[in-house]
């Protein structure tokens, strides 16, 4: 299928559900329009002139969830140019980082690091650490990243032996929280993916939204990764119904072989509290136990009873 097709599609299915939602007699949503989809990360309203890109102008884009350059395994959802490219900047590279260097720590066959050698403390050099297919590690270094004075300098360490050199292993890191925020952002997309535009309307989720659009900013005290033991629960959507100050969603999906579990407030309480719950768990070096409830396959999507899905799986709407 086309690009242009699967727009297309997309468009037709979003637009439909949309308008399920308006016909709510609770929801009144602004401005007024025949049809048309909405960003779910900024709000932004887009008719179907946006699914073609003219000269600057911000246009729907296809999305990739998770993103393709991390895992072959994705959904494809629609949001606009400047939302995914922005996400694809600030939070998707410091996902993949975290990601080659999780490989390269479990010795993957393949994987690879950027690495800084440091010999004695004068000579930098810059390149690439392979693991092998026979399990052995490789370091290339690269010309091009090192200065012309290090090179010559490893020359001549190389012809003293380096025995009692002092040589430092660094591999490039990534930024500190990106990665969690761009799982965060995973969740979120993935659960509009599923439940549609009634999952958007939760007032709790416009912080989780700030955050993603401001990973510099510590907006949300926990950023709803949890690592449960036993990893014993399958890649789905779940509620969390006990405790109650940690009821919320939990969104679990896989990444290569790593299963993640991330939480995305409820609309019921504790909504967005419950990742302040969840750092003094963590403050306090707690386990966070937890039950959940599987939510069940359903045309969330095509069929208009399931509009305020996500309200009526919390028992409000």
């Amino acid at each position: 299928m086309s690009a242009k097709t699967k727009k297309a599609q997309l468009f037709e299915v979003y637009s439909q559900n949309l308008q399920y939602v308006r016909n709510r007699p609770e929801i009144e949503l602004e401005p007024d329009f025949e049809e048309g989809v909405v960003c779910p990360q900024c709000f932004r309203l887009f008719d179907k002139s946006a699914l073609v890109q003219v000269g600057n102008l911000n246009c729907l884009t296809l999305e990739h969830i998770p993103p393709r350059g991390i895992t072959s395994n994705s959904i494809t959802i629609l949001t606009c140019k400047e939302c995914n490219d922005s996400a694809g900047h600030s939070l998707d590279i410091d996902l993949k980082k975290e990601q080659e260097v999780l490989d390269f720590l479990n010795m993957v066959p393949g994987s690879k690091t950027d690495t800084l050698l440091t010999i004695d403390n004068t000579v930098k050099l810059r390149g690439t650490t392979v693991v092998t297919e026979k399990g052995k590690i490789k370091i290339h270094i690269d010309d091009s990243r090192t200065s012309p004075m290090d090179l010559s300098g490893l020359e001549e360490k190389a012809k003293s032996g380096m025995r009692d050199s002092d040589i430092n292993f660094r591999s490039h890191s990534y930024r500190k929280r990106r990665p969690e925020i761009a799982l965060l952002r995973i969740a979120y997309l993935l659960s509009f993916s599923k439940f549609g535009n009634g999952f958007l309307i939760n007032p709790a989720l416009g912080k989780v939204r700030e955050q993603i659009k401001y990973p510099e900013k510590i907006i949300i005290p926990h950023l709803g990764r949890i690592s449960p033991t036993p990893d014993a629960l399958p890649v789905g959507y779940y509620i969390v119904n006990d405790p109650l100050e940690l009821k919320s969603f939990l969104i679990v999906f896989q990444i290569k072989a790593r299963k993640y579990y991330v939480i995305l407030p409820g609309p019921t309480h504790p909504g967005i509290d419950v990742y302040e719950h969840m750092k003094v768990l963590m403050d306090q070096k707690r386990r966070i136990d937890f039950n959940t409830k599987p939510i069940p396959e359903a045309p969330f999507l095509t069929e208009e009873s399931y509009a305020l899905a996500p309200y009526d799986l919390f028992g409000i709407a």
